[in-house]
């Protein structure tokens, strides 16, 4: 992007240590090595499945938690759409970790899984994450590379809707399971938001968005 706005830049000096090493936040492989820990721990509740792979073949994988063969409704939490906001995938990563350890001991998570499935992606862009970028590999931002309104005149939208292989994952998944709700993750702002945001006229069900926002904030 600096290239191509004709902006002189140079790579900062190797000496200090990446961001990325500090403690707390997970790479691409690291994240998948957790989940399936979880899954290992929690056999009868928890699966890894693998959703597809990135541009550069990393893969992008779910962690399905459920005590039911027959859910009532599906639930889906997804984190690092966008690569640098590393928080999303920790906190997505920790809904999981309490929803496991909680089975058995909260009487309103065990009712959940007990009826529900929770299916948990914390890295949707691995490639992303482990180049602390907001994009993919192609500089896409996948947040709007998905196919409801898309515009080639957002920034970072891609060549088209889906041209990423990434939000083809997540409509192919999508497609397979039907999701009663679902909660995108991100960094950096303080705030909850429903996916009406390219117009300013009320959602036909803002009220039910509204109270659901206020019970999660």
């Amino acid at each position: 992007a600096l290239d191509r706005a004709d902006v002189a830049w140079r790579r900062a000096s190797p000496a200090a240590p990446p961001v990325l090493s500090a403690p707390g936040y997970h790479s691409a492989d690291d994240m998948i090595d957790a989940l399936e820990a979880l899954a290992a721990t929690w056999p009868a509740l928890a699966a890894v499945v693998d959703l597809g792979a990135s541009v550069e073949g990393r893969r992008v994988v779910a962690l399905r938690i459920r005590a039911t063969d027959t859910p009532r409704m599906s639930w889906r939490v997804l984190g690092a759409h966008h690569g640098d906001e590393l928080s999303s995938a920790e906190v997505a990563l920790a809904t999981a970790e309490d929803l496991l350890g909680s089975y058995g001991v909260d009487r309103e998570i065990t009712d959940l899984l007990d009826a529900d499935e929770v299916w948990v992606a914390p890295h949707v862009n691995p490639d992303g994450v482990d180049a602390w970028t907001r994009y993919n590999a192609r500089n896409v931002d996948l947040n709007r590379n998905y196919g409801y309104e898309w515009s080639s005149t957002e920034w970072g939208s891609g060549d088209a809707e889906f041209s990423e292989p990434e939000t083809r994952n997540i409509r192919t998944w999508s497609l397979w399971t039907a999701f009663g709700a679902g909660l995108s993750m991100h960094g950096g702002e303080a705030n909850i938001g429903w996916v009406w945001n390219y117009t300013a006229t009320r959602a036909p069900d803002d009220p039910l968005m509204s109270d659901m926002a206020d019970a999660y904030a």
